[in-house]
């Protein structure tokens, strides 16, 4: 084997361990909140990921309807002279996609 190759390998193997070595990261310190406990044993609601403090309103309580779901649903065209896409102004799905330049594969749109 050649010198360079191994000397390459000996150099990018020690990239990748000295930081490693050198740089360790900091001790944990023990969670004032749960008195020095790592796990509680609870699960955590959707706000508590976020604030780390339980939820004011209790999930089960509160409006049956989403307001998302008293919008009315709206399609955003996104277009060039070689696409058009179409989205929902709800949850962003996709409603629509052409190609614009290139011809339909379809039986009843190619005039067959």
């Amino acid at each position: 084997m050649d010198r360079r190759v191994v000397l390459a390998v000996v150099l990018m193997m020690a990239v990748l361990l000295v930081p490693a070595l050198l740089f360790k990261p900091a001790p944990r310190q023990p969670d004032s909140r749960t008195g020095g406990r790592a796990d509680t044993g609870r699960t955590l609601g959707p706000l508590d990921t976020l604030t780390g403090r339980a939820p004011a309103v209790p999930p089960s309580v509160g409006p049956s309807v989403r307001p998302s779901d008293q919008l009315r649903e709206d399609t955003i065209v996104v277009s060039s002279p070689l696409y058009r896409y179409g989205f929902s102004t709800r949850g962003g799905r996709m409603v629509e996609a052409t190609l614009l330049d290139y011809p339909s594969m379809r039986p009843e749109e190619r005039g067959l």
